[in-house]
């Protein structure tokens, strides 16, 4: 699995809006991006399907900006997910593969399907608001490195 910039950024916006926006205020793409150093190009971009998913609403104008539609506890990491990259997890198989068939299928079965169900669970269950209040409370601690 290879998770994307866009997700990953899509993440840090919300995290971002979340944190930044009190009393449904908007958050404005300038801010986003020079807190977090993303782009502002590559940021409206990635937040526009969060948009269309009814995840944000944005606000035109100077005055305008991003705010959630929903409290963080009531949105699900599988909800913001599937708007980024509906594909996190895509396993094709070439069907001109010579391979035992039997042998696919076991592990399409038992490997590639119970990994798709464990991510799913997973991210049911973990909110924007578990993620707001990791990255408020600061716990998370960064790694050192020696030489």
């Amino acid at each position: 699995m290879k998770i994307s910039t866009k997700v990953e950024y899509g993440l840090v916006a919300l995290i971002d809006i979340a944190t930044n926006s009190s009393s449904g205020e908007v958050v404005t793409v300038i801010s986003i991006s020079e807190r977090q150093g993303i782009s502002k190009n590559y940021l409206e971009q990635i937040l526009t399907p969060l948009r269309q998913a009814g995840i944000i609403n944005g606000t035109k104008g100077a005055q305008g900006g991003y705010s959630l539609t929903t409290k963080p506890e009531y949105l699900k990491i599988s909800t913001i997910l599937n708007a980024l990259d509906s594909n996190l997890i895509n396993v094709v198989f070439d069907n001109s593969m010579k391979c035992d068939q039997n042998a696919i299928n076991v592990i399409k079965n038992n490997l590639w399907d119970k990994l798709d169900e464990s991510f799913n669970k997973l991210t049911d269950n973990i909110t924007l608001a578990d993620l707001v209040e990791e990255y408020k409370n600061g716990t998370l601690d960064s790694a050192m490195f020696y030489i």
